[in-house]
């Protein structure tokens, strides 16, 4: 497809301009589109976007927002959902498929259950956690930070006061699989994804029913 065999062309540039340099360096672009199912905070969601995009820039990774309806497919694709069944991955607030490559589904009302000066905040780190899982291609997590399995209290508070680290184990798995996935777009036009197996959702048991 040609507009992915753009991107990824675009995206090798930047990989050859920057070579020689640390890979924190590296510039990728990554096209997200966001969909909302029912109701919800709509600055909480519009606040997260910023701070998710602030978290993963630092990293060299771009977001750009493109509107569902206009959602080029090389994308990722994020649904926000509420009324998740109870039985339904019990304690997660998101999942990705970093094996499809493109799709993360975030349990937003189990999110909204904490208190609100937390929401955005946490959204944004789950948004990271799960765009990371995509980015990267695998389902691995790290002792700590953004890519840890389970945040405690902790956590939580210090996401109110600035955000998680982002290792550099992780971030060196995420240009890896920039890379990879800019190679596949342009030998293969981004077409034909791996098996559909959903990476470990993130899940903080601690702090569920916290308000």
């Amino acid at each position: 497809m040609k507009m992915a065999w753009m991107v990824a062309a675009a995206m090798l540039a930047g990989i050859r301009l920057h070579a020689g340099e640390p890979r924190l360096a590296a510039d990728f672009n990554v096209p997200v589109c966001m969909d909302s199912q029912g109701s919800g905070d709509l600055l909480a969601v519009s606040a997260s976007k910023e701070i998710a995009s602030r978290m993963l820039r630092g990293i060299g990774v771009t977001l750009v927002w493109v509107h569902s309806k206009s959602c080029p497919p090389e994308a990722i694709h994020i649904t926000l959902t509420g009324d998740t069944p109870a039985t339904l991955r019990s304690g997660a607030l998101a999942y990705a498929l970093p094996y499809e490559g493109s799709y993360i589904r975030v349990f937003r009302d189990r999110i909204e259950a904490y208190r609100p000066a937390l929401v955005p905040h946490l959204l944004a780190h789950v948004l990271v956690h799960e765009i990371i899982h995509i980015l990267q291609g695998c389902t691995r997590h790290s002792e700590s930070g953004v890519m840890k399995a389970h945040w405690d209290g902790e956590d939580f508070g210090r996401m109110l006061r600035s955000e998680l680290p982002i290792a550099q184990e992780d971030i060196d798995l995420v240009h890896a699989g920039m890379e990879k996935r800019a190679r596949l777009a342009a030998a293969h036009g981004n077409q034909g994804g791996m098996a559909d197996n959903p990476a470990p959702a993130v899940r903080a048991p601690a702090l569920v029913a916290a308000r």
